[in-house]
């Protein structure tokens, strides 16, 4: 590489004369005999390698040095079926079986509140707690009620008293026919010849023969009255009316009173005291003067009229 600033102070015949003259040559570099240039190998092109398959599976760390053949022979066999729970034994397994049966009741109640609640029908009362309840909703019939008689058997006997929300007449035959034996006399006398020597008569019951011998034997005759008036029956004390049947209700308490004087103070009737028994007696006498007969007689007028015309519509 020439200096600039040399070829400044060359003359120009000099610097044309130079330029002018020709370039050497480049001799070319000895060659050494015996050493010939080995070509150079050509590069061989480097293979793509094959993606390997994403696995999902939680594989190990072994699988990054697994070879491509034996991971597809693994990525080709099934999955192993999953091993079955073992079933809880001892007191975990009573405990699961406690919390089963938990779940289970919890799951029937709900169903139990979603439904809703059915309606009670309304019942006449069993329980002589109060006369009034045992006989609100009463039937026709002897057998649906209960007399204090019954109530008295086990101690829980109450005054009885009237109400007209339910059958008046019914309440009065009941309150006459729990104590009949005092004012009614039935039957009065014998009616009819005996009958003869193969039968005796009842204890406790006047007029009615049974049977014990030869061909007799079991046979019941009875010589009752049973068109008296006194004839302790519902229906002939429903035939009466509402005056007649308080005054034999009331007749038949204070009897029952005078009786219970001469009872010793340690008697009991069911659980009852001769003092709480008396007491019973006496309300219930006290209820039953206290009654307005031509009143109640009205009420149960109109009751009967009700009673007639349901009939009547069911017959139709």
């Amino acid at each position: 590489m020439s200096d600039s600033s040399s070829e400044d102070d060359i003359p120009l015949d000099q610097l044309v004369a130079k330029k002018k003259a020709p370039a050497k040559k480049k001799t070319p570099a000895k060659k050494t005999p015996g050493k010939k240039k080995t070509p150079a190998k050509k590069k061989t092109p480097a293979k793509k390698k094959k993606a390997t398959p994403i696995i999902d599976d939680d594989s190990s760390d072994d699988e990054d040095t697994m070879s491509l053949a034996d991971l597809a022979k693994k990525q080709k066999k099934k999955p192993a079926a999953a091993k079955k729970k073992k079933k809880p034994t001892g007191a975990a397994a009573a405990k699961a079986k406690k919390a089963a049966a938990s779940k289970k009741r919890a799951r029937a109640d709900d169903k139990k509140s979603s439904k809703p609640k059915a309606k009670r029908k309304k019942t006449s009362s069993s329980s002589s707690k109060s006369s009034k309840s045992s006989l609100v909703g009463a039937g026709d019939t002897e057998k649906e009620f209960k007399t204090s008689i019954d109530d008295f058997k086990n101690g829980t006997g109450n005054s009885r008293k009237i109400v007209q929300s339910s059958d008046i007449k019914l309440q009065l035959s009941l309150a006459v026919l729990c104590r009949w034996w005092y004012v009614l006399d039935w039957p009065a006398e014998e009616t009819g010849d005996h009958p003869g020597s193969d039968y005796v008569e009842m204890s406790g019951m006047p007029g009615v023969y049974i049977g014990i011998t030869h061909n007799a034997v079991g046979k019941v005759v009875d010589l009752r009255d049973h068109d008296s008036p006194n004839k302790p029956s519902l229906a002939n004390m429903m035939s009466k009316d509402c005056s007649e049947l308080i005054n034999l209700w009331e007749g038949a308490l204070e009897k029952q009173l005078e009786e219970m004087k001469e009872k010793d103070d340690s008697y009991h009737c069911g659980n009852s005291t001769k003092v709480k028994f008396v007491n019973v007696l006496v309300n219930e006498l006290k209820h039953a003067k206290g009654l307005n007969a031509a009143k109640l007689q009205a009420a149960a007028d109109k009751q009967e009229k009700k009673k007639n015309s349901s009939k009547k519509k069911k017959k139709k």
